[in-house]
């Protein structure tokens, strides 16, 4: 179902927002000095932020949820949050956002791989749409190799890097759609445009005349995990979560336009909320850091365009594709003769090579000695503590230590 905002919505929205984040700030700050307090003295100096207060000796209980980067320990890795925006049950069910500079029809609400394998032929039954799919999986494989160059990627401290999400918000095309729980990071995407690179620019009269004067945020309160801390820090920058759209089955065939949970919203686009946002978020910067992948931009280019894949990236790959095939085909969601076609290891390899992809032992992605330099300092100067310093998240949540 659509709405409409009235800048009055929209304004009470920020309010509210603005009050959040400064109570997580308040709440992370305490914290950190609680976990780098040295003596009994210094830690009993330490006061509650006055909200918390109310709840006397139940205090650092209720301010934990909007703690950012505490970590919670499962079977799979440590966990790093941010801190809530909601309630604390936001932790668990939030309150989500989706932003788009205009309403882009049918396209509208779908991840970027969705967008792109919907164009390729017909209909469901056109073959090149799996194995473009195959190729998007076998890329964002690779770039997860190149990630393991990186010393802050495999020793990641603080989450289960997930190369897949990385690479979403690096470029490259995924089945993930983007969300954030922060109303104001979906609405910059919706009022500052584009305009290569991860480089933003406000709006003017003349693309409000080009692209309509309505944007578009979508809005749901769903059960969607978020991305957390990840090594390169753009994720949690934006306060990200993720949707995988082909748990349900295939991405081109999800949108958030017809998900239940999600409400899609139009609202009047302004040339003052465009510059207000753009000014607020520093030129995007804030959301687009020149982070240590950036000097990697012609390497990461390579990856997002490359037709050459090794064997065994092949092998991995297929392997998955054949139980999404399965998936698929077990609640009818693709054809017996399409399905066996499919699921010829053969017969897929030879279909890429026909499309011009081809494979070899390795794939050779070239970078400069001046970059090679730039690694190798980046590794040595890794620093976990500095990481969780400058990202605003507590380095060692759990533990304090006296001398």
């Amino acid at each position: 179902m659509n709405y409409y905002l009235t800048q009055e919505m929209l304004d009470e929205a920020f309010e509210i927002r603005d009050r959040q984040i400064e109570r997580v700030r308040l709440a992370t700050e305490t914290r950190r000095r609680i976990v780098q307090a040295k003596s009994q003295e210094e830690y009993d100096s330490i006061h509650l932020p006055e909200e918390f207060q109310k709840y006397g000796e139940y205090g650092y209980h209720f301010m934990a949820p909007y703690i950012s980067g505490y970590s919670l320990e499962d079977k799979d890795a440590v966990k790093c949050y941010y801190g809530a925006l909601g309630g604390p049950a936001s932790l668990l069910i939030p309150t989500l956002f989706r932003g788009e500079i205009k309403d882009y029809g049918e396209t509208s609400g779908y991840s970027s791989l969705g967008r792109t394998l919907m164009k390729i032929g017909n209909d469901d039954t056109d073959l090149n749409k799996y194995t473009a799919l195959l190729v998007a999986q076998m890329r964002i494989e690779i770039f997860a190799g190149f990630l393991s160059n990186f010393k802050q990627f495999r020793e990641f401290p603080f989450a289960k890097p997930r190369p897949e999400l990385i690479a979403q918000h690096y470029g490259l095309n995924t089945q993930f759609l983007d969300l954030t729980d922060d109303v104001k990071v979906a609405m910059f995407f919706a009022c500052c445009k584009h305009i290569g690179n991860n480089v933003f620019a406000p709006i003017t009269d003349k693309d409000i005349l080009e692209m309509g004067e309505n944007g578009v945020l979508y809005r749901g309160i769903a059960e969607i995990p978020c991305i957390g801390c990840q090594p390169f820090c753009r994720c949690h920058r934006q306060r990200g979560y993720y949707l995988d759209t082909t748990i349900g089955g295939k991405c081109w065939k999800y949108s958030l336009s017809v998900d239940k949970n999600f409400n899609k919203f139009f609202f009047k686009r302004t040339v003052e909320l465009s510059n207000k946002l753009f000014e607020e978020f520093n030129g995007g910067s804030v959301l687009f850091p020149q982070d240590e992948l950036s000097l990697f931009d012609e390497q990461i280019k390579a990856i997002k365009e490359t037709n050459i894949f090794p064997f065994e990236v092949f092998d991995d790959q297929f392997s998955s594709f054949s139980k999404f095939l399965q998936k698929i085909y077990s609640v009818g969601l693709i054809d017996s003769s399409l399905f066996s076609s499919l699921s010829n290891k053969t017969y897929v390899k030879s279909a890429l090579e026909a499309e011009g992809h081809c494979f070899q032992e390795k794939i050779h992605i070239k970078i400069s000695e001046n970059q090679k330099t730039n690694l190798q300092e980046l590794n040595a100067e890794w620093n976990p503590a500095r990481f969780a310093e400058d990202d605003g998240i507590v380095y060692s949540p759990f533990i304090v230590c006296y001398d």
